[in-house]
């Protein structure tokens, strides 16, 4: 399915449910999400991106101030995530190997041997994993400013073995701040996020949006392993994250996106994740943006 197909399909369902209206009908706190919407319509002209910034799914949201690497001082709670590194480690480490999944999707040719632990999915929160690292999630689910509730923000445990290549590639989105918290690396392996390379340093988060082309090799002799976990872009405000998870967890929409994002990390979890969907449908705020939310 082509990007702008699933625009169309999603814009449709957003019309057709009564979000588009009570959206552009709201007050001047969401006029940025407004004009996001509008874009999607072709309503208003998308915003240019900068160098090396090409978002492959949603047009540039406009108003943030984007750039490939991003330093501790931007409000991400850096400072936890670090101090409760040798928890995490611990308590990842303890697990083995078994308990990855090979990890390939539709839209990035990766090389090599990938594989995930996924602690969510899509916005849901994939319980039986979450239950094997329960220090972890505790941790996740106090911080600030996450993003996994939205169906492109991810929290997972991303292992590379030697000899994989990511090859360049821009994420779905400028919404979102990617954070590494680094758990086992050696010498070798290396990411470029625009026309910079970083090298990983364990136990040192690594902040980064992936709406910027990048790129990441495996060059070491033992395995990689991080944490990831994405974060609202801190140059939004509390209605704007409101709005925005509230209009991209509908059921229907991310029913739309699991058909483009499925993989083998999820298709044995496919009726599960469809369950949620549809469970979800009954938060509190589905029902404040969606007035038909239970139709």
């Amino acid at each position: 399915m082509k990007h702008v197909d699933i625009q169309k399909n999603v814009l449709r369902v957003m019309h057709e449910r009564g979000y588009y209206d009570g959206i552009m009908a709201a007050g001047d706190e969401l006029d940025r999400v407004k004009y996001f919407l509008q874009i999607l319509d072709g309503k208003r002209e998308p915003e240019p991106g900068r160098p090396f910034q090409n978002p492959w799914m949603w047009p540039i949201f406009p108003g943030l101030n984007s750039r490939p690497v991003h330093e501790k001082a931007d409000g991400i709670p850096t400072d936890i995530l670090e101090s409760s590194f040798e928890r995490i480690r611990d308590e990842i480490l303890r697990l083995g190997n078994e308990v990855y999944v090979p990890y390939t999707t539709k839209t990035t040719g990766e090389e090599g041997d990938w594989s995930v632990f996924p602690l969510t999915y899509m916005g849901v929160t994939v319980d039986p994993l979450v239950r094997l690292c329960p220090q972890t999630w505790r941790m996740i689910t106090s911080l600030p400013r996450t993003c996994y509730r939205y169906p492109w923000g991810d929290v997972l445990f991303s292992r590379h073995k030697p000899g994989t290549h990511l090859p360049a590639h821009c994420s779905v989105d400028n919404l979102r701040l990617r954070c590494h918290l680094p758990i086992t690396v050696p010498s070798g392996p290396e990411i470029r996020v625009a026309d910079q390379k970083h090298a990983w340093t364990e136990g040192r988060c690594f902040l980064f949006e992936d709406s910027f082309e990048h790129e990441v090799w495996h060059h070491g002799d033992t395995n990689r392993l991080i944490l990831i976990l994405d974060f609202w872009h801190p140059d939004f405000t509390d209605p704007e994250v409101r709005a925005l998870t509230a209009g991209f967890r509908k059921r229907e929409i991310r029913e739309i996106f699991f058909e483009l994002r499925l993989s083998r990390a999820a298709s044995e979890y496919r009726d599960f994740f469809l369950d949620a969907f549809r469970r979800e449908d009954e938060d509190d705020l589905i029902r404040e943006f969606w007035p038909s939310a239970s139709g």
